[in-house]
């Protein structure tokens, strides 16, 4: 979306070449900024309702409930991201994703688009041993378990297409993958857990990668019973 390119270029140009996080510095700032968030959804109702549909318009969700979307988990999202803090450098690795076209490890060379104030000549040799960062894509048939891919159709950071995109590419690369889709379904509803649907669909499917699992070690079990396999020690 066009406010992660904008803002992600400020984030290049400014706090991604002096800091390694974004987080408020103390526990009273930190308070009182949930405090400010609570006095607004109690106190003025009207402001609450254009901060969530700002937030629902910009990070994806249910429309119709506004009030349910990101804004309803504020006290979470200021302990996760401003108290906890987030790493500038998954900012500057959102960018390259975007400049790039690439989905790919982090570029810790110098000469990469955005680079990190931690950027240096050898990074990439350093952390991945080769020149360019490894691509992940490439590597999906190296995928020997069940995948499952959940794409909210509301969510407005990382969209449907893209999710479907990864389970075109690991279904031609012969993993054993599935997708579903949850209607009005944003991207705060996945992360904070807003949406019931959202977790069921995570809960069964692990359920179901469970049970392939378990059957899967029972047909080897029978084949090294039948000595059809060499079992590995």
């Amino acid at each position: 979306p066009l406010y992660a390119r904008v803002g992600g270029r400020a984030v290049d140009l400014t706090v991604a070449k002096m800091v390694h996080s974004l987080r408020l510095p103390t526990d009273a700032l930190t308070r009182a900024t949930v405090k400010l968030v609570q006095d607004i959804k109690t106190s003025v109702p009207a402001l609450e309702e254009i901060i969530s549909l700002i937030l629902v318009y910009s990070l994806g969700g249910d429309r119709n409930q506004p009030r349910r979307g990101p804004f309803s988990a504020v006290q979470q999202l200021t302990y996760n991201v401003l108290t906890c803090g987030t790493s500038t450098k998954v900012y500057t690795h959102l960018r390259q994703f975007i400049a790039t076209k690439r989905f790919q490890a982090f570029d810790y060379e110098p000469t990469a688009y955005p680079n990190h104030f931690h950027s240096e000549a050898g990074g990439n040799m350093r952390h991945y041993g080769t020149q360019e960062p490894p691509e992940y894509t490439s590597r999906y048939h190296l995928l020997d378990m069940p995948v499952h891919l959940i794409a909210g159709l509301g969510d407005k950071l990382i969209g449907p297409t893209n999710v479907l995109r990864h389970y075109e590419c690991m279904k031609n690369n012969g993993v054993d993958v599935s997708i579903e889709s949850i209607e009005h379904c944003g991207h705060a509803d996945f992360t904070c857990g807003l949406h019931h649907m959202a977790l069921n669909g995570i809960l069964a499917s692990v359920d179901n990668m469970h049970d392939k699992l378990i059957a899967k070690r029972e047909a080897l079990k029978e084949l090294q019973k039948k000595k059809l396999i060499t079992p590995h020690f």
